[in-house]
């Protein structure tokens, strides 16, 4: 992995959730992109600056058995959003297609390597890395990859025809992510008020911030964390499923797993969806105009809790007002 592109800027107090009639607050705002980039529908999420990259980390899947000496290793780049201090949540084909060992009741047990870039100091840390040492993003050596156990939900078929249960949680409960605390997790949404009304975490119209680690554009640079350039605004939410049409945020080859993320007044980020893919791409990432799907967290909350207690993550239910008529309930786990 490298790391090309460094965050500018937190995104503060800007959740993007519409009120009863729909309509969402505007985007340019606090932690927005520049004005010259908004409305560019062509390049791809790299060129984006909005949000801090809080609790998002790139995953390099390693095909098991592997043997470096003989080349017979590959690996499949994902990304995937902290949400415990042991625990990751991303997409479920990053575990099925990793060519992991399946086991009994969908668990499967490989290898994966976890960059994390750091907010405090804007430096990339290799999570895995069993020397001791952070410094720098994970790289293919067999020192920055730790075994890890995955659990996808049972329901999951493929990415193509089930985007509802594509999501899987990961971890290994003897290892903690060193130099981090529970303010550099993600909570994950269960559900909103607004104005009294009880629903679903996302509705129709509603932003959220997209980030990944995924393809930037050039030759062999997944593992590069970018920010989308502007809100993404939901187009339609059903059945377990967000979705939004690709335009100035386009997400990339190895953003599968990527949180769509809402912040609260003091930065602590809330996921809202899991990426699952773009049906359509254009070199590597999706092609403007196409949709771009998500797995709601809130539907598949159930699954995502067996996933935690698993590892044994305690966890607590808890509400938070992100703005006047509108709450969110989230699990928020260390």
């Amino acid at each position: 992995m490298n790391a090309k592109l460094s965050a500018v800027g937190l995104m503060i107090a800007v959740c993007g959730c519409a009120g009863a009639d729909g309509v969402g607050p505007e985007e340019k705002g606090v932690g927005s992109a520049p004005d010259e980039q908004t409305g560019q529908i062509t390049q791809p999420i790299f060129q984006g600056v909005a949000g801090d990259g809080i609790a998002v980390v790139g995953l390099m899947f390693r095909t098991e058995p592997c043997d470096l000496a003989s080349g017979t290793c590959n690996v499949n780049d994902c990304t995937g959003a902290i949400v415990s201090s042991h625990v990751i949540l991303t997409a479920g084909h990053c575990v099925t297609e990793a060519g992991w060992q399946a086991g009994s009741q969908n668990l499967f047990t490989g290898s994966v390597a976890v960059t994390y870039m750091d907010p405090r100091d804007r430096t990339f840390k290799c999570l895995t890395r069993t020397n001791g040492s952070t410094a720098g993003d994970c790289v293919f050596t067999d020192g920055d990859f730790r075994v890890m156990v995955g659990l996808v939900d049972p329901s999951f078929k493929s990415a193509v025809t089930d985007v509802r249960h594509d999501v899987a949680v990961i971890g290994n409960a003897s290892l903690s992510w060193p130099g981090l605390d529970r303010t550099d997790a993600a909570r994950i949404a269960t559900g909103s008020t607004r104005n009294g009304v009880n629903g679903p975490a996302a509705r129709t119209g509603d932003g959220f911030t997209a980030s990944g680690f995924g393809f930037d554009g050039t030759p062999f640079s997944v593992g590069t964390l970018r920010f989308g350039p502007d809100l993404v605004r939901v187009d339609s939410v059903s059945g377990g499923v967000i979705t939004n049409k690709a335009s100035s945020v386009r997400m990339c080859k190895g953003d599968s797993g990527s949180p769509a993320m809402v912040y609260m007044s003091a930065g602590h980020p809330i996921t809202i969806g899991v990426h699952s893919g773009s049906p359509s791409r254009t070199d590597s990432c999706a092609t403007p105009g196409t949709q771009q799907t998500w797995a709601q967290t809130d539907t598949e909350i159930d699954f995502i809790n067996q996933g935690l207690a698993l590892f044994g993550t305690p966890c607590t239910n808890v509400g938070y007002i992100l703005a006047q008529g509108l709450g969110v309930t989230v699990r928020e786990c260390w």
